[in-house]
């Protein structure tokens, strides 16, 4: 049994790893992006017209939801890397909350948040783009589930 334990353990801990280093730098590049939008807003290039009265509203909303996920997304990256099993949990409830949203702003838009929703949400497009949420979703659960097999810890010895 320690040799099983071992072997899942070698392959499961580099896979968390993997999965911190990837929050950590979709984290690092929405941080970027958003910044890069905020600044462009705040200096007046972009703003309410005729067509979408509501843009900046619609766009500060979008900010700041990405400003939470952001942060948690690089927690969650820290947590994996420290080989952390909470974090799966942390990142079960991240991940679905970002596709919850996404879904939600893609079914309820009108020109305003339609022409925000490009702009409000460049933090976390990228790793929606890329599909990331899911497959993180699918591979860290398959990572935590195989560990119970083996070790009911909160910390994987490496």
């Amino acid at each position: 049994m320690q040799g099983a334990f071992m072997r899942a353990d070698k392959w499961t801990s580099m896979a968390f790893r993997a999965f911190g280093i990837a929050n950590l730098i979709f984290a690092a590049i929405g941080l970027w992006a958003m910044s890069y939008t905020a600044a462009v807003v705040a200096a007046g290039r972009m703003g309410n017209s005729p067509d979408q009265p509501y843009f900046l509203r619609a766009f500060w909303t979008m900010t700041a939801m990405n400003l939470i996920f952001l942060p948690v997304l690089g927690f969650t990256g820290v947590r994996l890397l420290q080989l952390r099993r909470s974090a799966v949990k942390v990142c079960n409830i991240l991940f679905v909350a970002e596709i919850v949203y996404f879904v939600c702003i893609s079914l309820w838009s009108n020109s305003s948040i339609a022409g925000a929703t490009g702009v409000g949400n460049l933090g976390i497009t990228v790793n929606l783009l890329t599909g990331y949420p899911i497959v993180a979703l699918i591979g860290l659960n398959l990572g935590n589930r195989r560990l119970r097999q083996f070790a009911p810890t909160e910390t994987v010895a490496i």
